[in-house]
Formats: C-alpha cells, structure tokens, sequence
C-alpha cells in the first residue's frame, strides 16, 4: 500500500461518514422521535413569541432549568 492509497481511503472513510452524518442530522423526524420535539420545544417557542410580542427581548426562559440563564 502506498501513501497516495491510504489518503484515498481516509478520504472515502470521511466522506462516508460525513455523509451519514448529514443523513441523521437532516432528514425530518419519525413519529416517535417528533412527540418529544414537539413537547420539548413548543412551550419555548411560545414563551418567546409572547415575550416578543409584549415588548420584551427574553434572553432566557425563567421557568426552565429552575430560572437559571
């Protein structure tokens, strides 16, 4: 083995798992995974509309993680 054939097989190795990466990262969630998204994130986007709708720039959410920023 040469060296020009071990980077092509480092190359071929990190675009393979680039690509699954991207795959993971970018594709819509399944049904079982989406309810705790839904749930996790809805009352945060709703804190922050409200708060944007008031007026007020909210630079965290007082009722998560016991009101610390």
């Amino acid at each position: 083995m040469g060296l020009t054939s071990d980077r092509a097989e480092n190359l071929g190795v990190g675009l393979a798992v680039a690509l699954f990466v991207g795959v993971l990262c970018f594709t819509p969630p399944s049904l079982f995974e989406s309810m705790d998204y839904i749930l996790f994130y809805k009352p945060n986007f709703h804190f922050l509309i409200e708060n944007i709708r008031s007026g007020n720039v909210p630079f965290w959410n007082p009722y998560v993680g016991l009101g610390r920023p």
